[in-house]
């Protein structure tokens, strides 16, 4: 999902000027906050915007330099503001990455958390003398823990711009053309009949997307040889393994994507067909890639399109489209093929049904509390997948 949270609405958040309006929203949190590494919910009496993306010493977002994130033409530290000059929402706006990115950091580098500062494995080790300190200066910053690729794009749907090369394209430019016009209630919200295309032009975000993945690795490669090179003067007595000569390891992908696809019936009824497609030639693109056939069971977690809140009106048409588009992608994670290597997150308990709106009926009206604490929930997911996964491979 592009994002198109309001930067504005997160500070209110943070200045606590909106209490009353996300406190149903800190209740559904709390009730969906656990994993199987503990709670992050809100506490009584503590504001979990400020205490998670605020810079209490600089008074302005918290910059996550061990949280690396390429989004497009934009590279660097994990921010709220970190959007690249090309992004279609403008300024002021952000995503779900921003908590993911936090909540996935926060267990991969826990002395970047400030409420982690006071343990005795955080506290900084001081030189012995003056010609300690000096050469401690000398030494460079550690690379990222976390490093995110962000490739998304606004009005693509999963049925033809993201189509996985396995979902094929014979017979489907007649299907293309020929479709049925929306639903009344789709013309309410201004949603036209998907326009005909050339056929080659099917699947063309899907391959720019692994276009986007396959330079984002690139780049954290010359991040790593960058660190190498620069830490070679380090003692030989050292026995730690630099990070550069560990790598890195793809630890997941996040897949959170469904708007345009939900309004046209077609494309509900194919969705799990083109999801499922869509993990295998992930899968398979990054396995060649790398040429590390593990990645053949890379952690997929699939984030349920929870726009439509959890009060839907199963008697209107708009209604059994949005429940059967999410029964569609969660029975994807429930195959066998992927029961233990997806996860399908819920994210409908976080949306905030009344209260102001700050993009009209789109975004879960661009307010700041569903994509803070679905970006929470998406990085609970993926943490909870490598827990299973690392459990399985131990007890192998």
């Amino acid at each position: 999902m592009v994002g198109m949270g309001s930067v504005d609405h997160l500070r209110q958040l943070i200045d606590d000027q909106n209490h009353n309006e996300t406190i149903a929203s800190k209740t559904n949190n709390v009730i969906n906050g656990s994993s199987l590494f503990g709670s992050q919910s809100a506490v009584p009496g503590t504001n979990e915007y400020r205490s998670a993306l605020w810079d209490e010493k600089r008074q302005t977002f918290r910059v996550r330099h061990d949280v690396l994130i390429k989004y497009l033409d934009a590279s660097g530290p994990l921010t709220v503001d970190h959007h690249p000059s090309s992004y279609a929402g403008g300024s002021g706006k952000f995503g779900p990455e921003v908590m993911l990115g936090t909540t996935v950091g926060d267990i991969f580098s826990p002395c970047a958390n400030k409420t982690n500062k006071k343990d005795k494995k955080c506290k900084k080790k001081k030189g012995k003398n003056k010609k300690n300190k000096n050469k401690n200066k000398s030494h460079t910053k550690e690379p990222p823990s976390v490093y995110l690729i962000k490739a998304a794009w606004g009005g693509r749907s999963l049925w033809w711009d993201f189509r996985p090369p396995s979902s094929g394209t014979p017979g489907y430019q007649e299907r293309y053309t020929t479709a049925t016009t929306p639903t009344k209630a789709a013309k309410s919200h201004k949603v036209k009949k998907p326009r005909a295309a050339p056929e080659e032009d099917c699947g063309w975000t899907y391959r720019n997307m692994i276009k986007e993945i396959k330079q984002g690795l690139q780049e954290l490669d010359n991040i790593l040889l960058t660190q190498e090179n620069q830490n070679k003067k380090k003692q030989q007595d050292d026995k730690s393994l630099l990070p550069a000569q560990q790598g890195y390891e793809i630890a997941g992908f996040v897949w959170f994507q469904g708007w345009n696809d939900v309004i046209w019936w077609p494309a509900v009824k194919e969705y799990a067909f083109n999801l499922a497609n869509l993990i295998r030639d992930v899968r398979r693109d990054i396995v060649e890639y790398t040429n590390h056939s593990h990645y053949a069971q890379l952690p997929f977690v699939v984030g349920e399109l929870g726009m439509h809140g959890l009060q839907v009106d199963n008697t209107t048409d708009a209604g059994q489209r949005v429940l059967a588009f999410r029964r569609n992608a969660q029975a994807v994670t429930l195959l066998p093929e992927f029961c233990n290597s997806t996860k399908y997150v819920h994210t409908a308990q976080y949306v905030v049904q009344e209260g102001t709106q700050y993009d009209g009926i789109y975004h879960y009206w661009g307010r700041a509390e569903p994509y803070f604490h679905i970006g929470q929930a998406l990085g609970k997911g993926a943490l909870d997948l490598l827990h299973i996964r690392t459990e399985g491979e131990a007890q192998g």
